[in-house]
C-alpha cells in the first residue's frame, strides 16, 4: 500500500513567530543557525510540536487524514505533510511553514487508556517537554489520542526529511497558486473553503516538495533552544500550562 501525502491548512493566529537557534542545511551543508520560524504556539497544544528531538503530529486535522490500512494507501512511513498557512491560501498562496516527513506511525493503546508505547515513560511526567507541551492534551479533555506520528530527521544522504523551510528573505516559504500545475489547483480548491486536508498522490508531492525546496534557501532542520521574537527567553520547559482552546 502507497503512503498517502497531505496538504493539512492552520490558521496564522495558531501559527507564533520564534527565535530559535539550531541546525539548518544552508546550499546543502550543515551548519549552526540562529533565526526566525513560525511554528504552534509555545507552551499550548503544540501540534506539530517542533520544539523537540523528535518532532511529532498528533491531534487536530490529523484526525480527518486516512490512518488505517486501505488498498487507497494511507499515512505511513514515507507520507509527507505539508503545513501551510490558511490565511495565505485564501489568498492564492501556498505559505508552507512545516515540511513533515512521516518515519513511522505509533498508535496510542485507546483514546484516553495512555501513550503509545515508545513514550510511556512520560505519561503525567511533569518534568517532561513532551507530556506538558504535546501528549497531555486528551487527559484533560481537549482532542483525542490515536496516532502519532514521528517526522523522519535529516541525515547525511537522505533525499527526503522534516524540515522548517524558509525563503532566501527568511520568511516562509510562498508558492502561487499559478505556480502549481492545474491537477493541483484543483485538489486545493476543492478544499481550500472548509481547510480540510488535501489528499496528494505521489505526483502531486513530488511536484510540491520539489517547488518548496526550490525556494528553500535555509531548512531548519533541527532546534536545540528558542527565544520569543521580542527577544525574552522562552525558558527550558513550559511547566504545565493552562489549555487554551484554538483553532486549529
Amino acid at each position: 500500500m502507497e503512503p498517502l501525502h497531505y496538504v493539512i491548512f492552520h490558521p496564522d493566529s495558531a501559527r507564533e513567530q520564534l527565535r530559535v537557534e539550531g541546525r539548518a542545511l544552508v546550499g546543502s551543508k550543515p551548519l549552526s543557525w540562529a533565526g526566525e520560524v513560525w511554528i504552534d504556539d509555545e507552551c499550548g497544544n503544540e501540534d506539530p510540536f517542533v520544539l523537540t528531538e523528535r518532532w511529532l503530529y498528533s491531534y487536530c486535522h490529523a484526525t480527518q487524514l486516512r490512518r488505517a490500512p486501505s488498498p487507497r494507501g494511507y499515512v505511513t512511513s514515507g507520507s509527507v505533510l505539508f503545513f501551510c498557512s490558511g490565511d495565505a491560501t485564501n489568498k492564492g498562496v501556498l505559505q508552507v511553514d512545516t515540511l513533515f516527513v512521516v518515519a513511522h506511525a505509533a498508535q496510542w493503546a485507546s483514546p484516553k487508556s495512555g501513550l503509545p508505547a515508545e513514550f510511556r515513560g512520560h505519561f503525567k511526567n511533569l518534568h517532561s517537554d513532551l507530556w506538558n507541551r504535546h501528549f497531555r492534551f486528551p487527559f484533560d479533555g481537549e482532542h483525542a489520542g490515536e496516532f502519532t506520528y514521528v517526522a523522519k530527521a535529516w541525515t547525511e544522504g537522505a533525499e527526503e526529511y522534516s524540515c522548517l523551510p524558509l525563503d532566501k528573505k527568511g520568511k516562509r516559504v510562498a508558492i502561487d497558486f499559478k505556480q502549481l500545475s492545474l491537477d493541483m489547483r484543483k485538489a486545493i480548491l476543492a478544499k481550500v473553503q472548509g481547510k480540510y486536508p488535501v489528499q496528494l498522490n505521489k505526483t502531486q508531492k513530488d511536484e510540491l516538495f520539489g517547488r518548496v525546496l526550490e525556494q528553500a534557501q535555509v531548512q531548519i532542520v533541527s532546534i536545540s533552544t528558542r527565544r520569543n521574537v521580542n527577544g525574552s527567553s522562552a525558558g527550558a520547559t513550559c511547566g504545565a500550562p493552562a489549555i487554551r482552546s484554538r483553532s486549529c
